[in-house]
């Protein structure tokens, strides 16, 4: 199955990205980068741990890993708008 990128980005920011803070957009672009878009193998589901997310996600503006909580919240929050499934 190949992806259309370009109607997928529209979509993210005509759609999604005006329902979503911030945090909730950069955390749902991470997830695509690393399940969709993932150069080893796309796919439309992915596991990973929520330290693991941390870790990867970026960093803070005192340049420290987001807290383990915060990817919660964000995980949390994204599912509860229907962005995600059993995370």
């Amino acid at each position: 199955m190949s992806l259309d990128i370009q109607k997928v980005l529209k979509d993210l920011v005509d759609h999604l990205m005006p329902d979503l803070t911030p945090h909730e957009a950069s955390m749902y672009v991470f997830l695509l980068r690393h399940s969709h878009l993932n150069d080893e193998a796309p796919s439309s589901t992915m596991r990973m741990g929520q330290r693991t997310i941390a870790q990867l996600y970026g960093r803070g503006p005192k340049t420290s890993v987001p807290s383990r909580q915060h990817v919660l919240r964000q995980l949390e929050s994204l599912e509860e708008k229907g962005c995600i499934r059993n995370w």
